[in-house]
């Protein structure tokens, strides 16, 4: 059985896509000693009362949460999953776009690579984003390696988080030091310098009325069948299981299913007259023609179509209860294992 979590921060969602960069850079980190903090579950065992102080943690003033306040940077307590703790970072406000990373086993004196990593995407008025923790069997794996808000808290290991916000864009590197299940735990945080600011220079944001997405490549593994990440829906915006309820299955786009590696396929229910044409290297600012797209007449299968990173496409989604344009563009590309693309829904093109 899927059981799926879903926490509202007040946010937007879109399915968020956030990734470190394809450029890591050494840092030397021996100047500067750690701090240390120890975070508590919220409730307090020993009278009952909730204090969020306890659990929360800013590194923009290095200190622990004010009551009654957003202004934080890092909760433990809040997340337990498969009966381990989890930590998170602060979504609260609208403004907040940090994201955070786990690097692996390490101490303070060892040498390892610090990757840039690319904030939540900015939201327009009114949005909010959403965010979903997927505690399902047959997911599960996949949501963990995807998501840049939740990271296991993991003794011995080193983790990386972007602070972002209106007045604030800052690294922090931390270590869980000590960690007692539902008790407490205990980091050595530091600030440190910023990747070097070409580390993402491959990666231009996409511009404001688009949305961003992470497919990833269509495996089975262990019996367990990540088909909703591979999918995704340009009418619902999304992928992953709480999409996969509201389009039931119905999808409009499917990577890393077909024969030609890493390609985009379209034609996925019985009832599927859906085309999709590689536009070629455009950015979203350049000028281009977008074609109209006749569907298929009577349900046909197309053809697949190879992903090429800063690549345009453009997809007609057309079966029994969908008739709809989008334009989508691939961001970046990892052979065999995902793809990331900004995408928006458009009208139908008037031009034969």
């Amino acid at each position: 059985m899927k059981i799926t979590t879903l926490i509202m921060l007040l946010v937007w969602v879109g399915i968020s896509k956030t990734t470190g960069s394809s450029i890591a850079h050494p840092l030397n980190l021996n100047r500067q000693a750690p701090q240390t903090v120890t975070l508590y579950p919220p409730v307090d065992k020993a009278t009952g009362r909730d204090d969020e102080t306890r659990s929360c943690f800013s590194f923009k003033h290095g200190r622990n949460g004010l009551p009654k306040s957003n202004d934080w940077d890092l909760a433990y307590g809040y997340a337990r999953i498969g009966g381990e703790d989890w930590l998170r970072v602060g979504t609260s406000t609208s403004d907040r776009r940090s994201v955070m990373k786990e690097l692996g086993d390490y101490d303070w004196a060892d040498s390892f690579t610090v990757p840039a990593l690319m904030p939540l995407p900015e939201l327009q008025a009114g949005e909010q984003r959403h965010i979903t923790v997927d505690t399902s069997g047959d997911t599960f794996k996949e949501w963990a390696e995807t998501t840049p808000m939740f990271v296991k808290a993991k003794r011995g290991t080193m983790y990386l988080m972007r602070v972002k916000d209106a007045q604030t864009d800052f690294y922090v590197l931390f270590r869980v030091e000590d960690l007692q299940q539902a008790e407490r735990c205990t980091i050595s945080w530091k600030r440190i310098p910023a990747p070097k600011e070409e580390s993402l220079s491959l990666r231009v944001a996409p511009p404001p009325d688009t949305k961003v997405a992470k497919l990833l490549t269509r495996r089975n593994v262990n019996g367990e069948d990540n088909y909703s990440y591979a999918a995704f829906s340009f009418e619902f915006g999304g992928n992953g299981p709480e999409a996969q309820k509201l389009c039931r299955n119905d999808w409009d786009l499917l990577f890393g299913n077909s024969s030609l590696p890493d390609a985009f396929d379209v034609s996925m229910i019985t009832d599927d007259r859906s085309r999709i044409r590689d536009l070629g290297r455009f950015k979203w600012t350049d000028k281009f023609d977008i074609p109209k797209l006749s569907a298929y007449e009577e349900p046909e299968r197309e053809a697949s179509v190879k992903a090429v990173e800063g690549h345009l496409y453009l997809v007609h989604t057309r079966d029994s209860d969908s008739n709809l344009y989008a334009l989508f563009r691939v961001e970046k590309l990892e052979p065999g294992t995902s793809v990331e693309i900004s995408w928006k829904v458009i009208p139908p093109p008037l031009r034969p």
